[in-house]
Formats: structure tokens, sequence, C-alpha cells
């Protein structure tokens, strides 16, 4: 009987070493098998990617590692770059996605972002820009200077400009420092958005530093459908401004440059404004000066130009 049971163990014991051995070697097996899959995953991922994705990537890292380019960086960058554009000029989907990854990328190196601009506008359908660049207009992760380039190589289309004007004059009203308004105000500028003008002269009434409101004259004078958005009433408003004793001689100067650009719609009442600066001497030499070559100039007149020191000039230059 025992002899039996010892038989009975032993041969439980040799199936439980059999069956081990065949799951141990199944289990080896399928590791073996798991390992050339990912093995022949990462050689086709390899041998798929492109050179123009390589060339790339090169010029991403460049970006990232050499802040300042010399001529031999230079240099570098523009072989990748003509090695990307290749594969663009060929309407590659493959390197248009890889653009697109990157640009998504919150920690994206700030020139390469522009660059990436610059690369996409080449495309044979250039005209066509990328919706994620419009979104980018009024997203989160603006930037001025990228926002200058996408408007630089792109004609916006009317909803997309229509959303940056709304953003950057949300932006110019919650901005708490004056280089933050000057920036978006520029943005504005480049835009051309004549329609703007009541809101740029509202802003000239408020109290801000003279930078800012300089700027604002600017985007005005920039204003190139002058006759359909400038009137009389503008121009007088601007003279009150300027007549004011309050107001600085930088930005008095500017204004006078500013109505002489009224005088081709409105000559008589633009040469008495001029005439009324021009012979109030409590006011700076320069405006008085800048106000009177103007009357000389449209009324073929010979006024005498009030004398400017030399301290004055650089003044202005400076």
């Amino acid at each position: 009987m025992k002899l039996i049971e010892r038989t009975a163990q032993s041969r439980l014991f040799k199936l439980l070493r059999r069956h081990l051995r065949t799951t141990k070697r199944k289990i080896i097996a399928v590791l073996i098998v798991f390992t050339v899959l990912i093995i022949m995953y990462f050689t086709i991922s390899l041998l798929s990617i492109t050179q123009s994705e390589i060339a790339l990537a090169r010029l991403k890292n460049s970006y990232e590692s050499e802040k300042i380019c010399h001529e031999e960086c230079y240099l570098y960058r523009l072989g990748q770059e003509e090695l990307v554009i290749a594969s663009i000029n060929r309407n590659s989907s493959k390197i248009e996605k890889r653009l697109e990854k990157y640009w998504f990328k919150a920690d994206l190196n700030p020139e390469f972002r522009l660059e990436i601009v610059k690369l996409l506008a080449l495309r044979p359908n250039q005209k066509t820009m990328p919706d994620y660049l419009s979104l980018y207009l009024t997203s989160d992760m603006y930037d001025d200077n990228v926002a200058r380039e996408i408007i630089k190589r792109y004609d916006l289309s009317l909803g997309a400009e229509n959303d940056l004007v709304t953003f950057l004059i949300n932006k110019l009203n919650s901005a708490t420092s004056s280089p933050d308004k000057i920036s978006a105000l520029k943005i504005l500028a480049e835009l051309d958005d004549d329609g703007e003008i009541e809101n740029y002269l509202n802003i000239l009434k408020i109290d801000a530093d003279d930078e800012f409101k300089i700027q604002v004259l600017k985007n005005i004078s920039n204003i190139k459908d002058k006759g359909h958005y400038f009137n009389a009433e503008q121009m007088t408003s601007l003279s009150s401004l300027a007549n004011l004793e309050t107001t600085s001689p930088k930005l008095r100067q500017n204004i006078v440059l500013l109505i002489g650009d009224y005088c081709s719609l409105f000559s008589e009442a633009c040469l008495n404004i001029l005439s009324e600066i021009y012979t109030n001497e409590s006011l700076d030499a320069i405006s008085r000066a800048f106000s009177v070559e103007t009357i000389n100039r449209l009324s073929n007149q010979a006024y005498e130009l009030p004398l400017v020191s030399e301290s004055e000039w650089s003044n202005y230059y400076n």
C-alpha cells in the first residue's frame, strides 16, 4: 500500500515538474516574442523618420542650445532649413504634423516658434493659415512677437482679425504696465484697423504716460483711409490737448505733426489751429516751428521760424 502511494506521489511530482517546465518555456517564448516585436517597432520607427524630420529636430536643438547665433550657427540653421523646406514643397504631411506637434509644446523656445511660423508660410498653399495658428492669436500662449510674425506672413481672415482686435483691446484695457499697453497698440497698428480711431482718441483723454500716448498718436497717423475716418472734430480735440500748458513738449510735438495729416482734408480749419499754436509763445519752440513750417508750405507764406536751442533739439531726438 505504501509502495503504491509513493509511486503515485512520484508520478504527481513528475507531472508538476513537467508542467512547470512547459509553462516556463511558454513564458520565456512570450517574452522573447514581445521583445522582438518591440525591437522591430523601434527599428521601423527609426527607419521611417525622414531626413527632413531629423533636420527639423536639429533646428529645434540649435535654437535651444545656441542663444546667440553667429555665422557658423547661421549657416548650419540655413542648411537644416533647406532640407525642411524641400520636404514642405513636396507637400509632406509628415513634416507638417511634426511642426504642429512641436507648436503645442508649452516650453517651446520662442525663437523656434517664430521659425515654425516662417516654415509654415512657405507651404505651397501658404495662403491658408493652419487653424492652430489662428487659435493661438487669442490663446493663453499668446506672445506679441509671434503674433507679429503671423500677421506679417499671412492675410488674416475677417473673423480671425476681428477676434484678435477684440483680444488686443481687452489686453490694452487690462494691462497694468505701459510697455504691455504699447506692445498691444503696435500690434493693432500692424492690423491696419482704421475703425479704432475713436478708441484711440478717447485714450488720449485718460491719465497715462507720454510714451503710451505717443504710440496712440502713431497709430492714428498710420490710418490709411484718412478720408473716411478723419473729421474736423477730432482735429479740434487734438488742438485742445496741444494748447494745454500741462501737455509735455514731446507729446505736443507729436500732436502737431498729427494735426498736419488733417490739413489735406480740412485745409482752412487746420491752418487756423496751427496758427493758434504758432502764435502762442508760451508753448515750446519745436511745436511752434512744426506748426509754422506746415503753414508756410500750405499757404505759400514765409513766417519766421522760432529759435530752437540745441538742448531742445537734443531732447526731441533723445
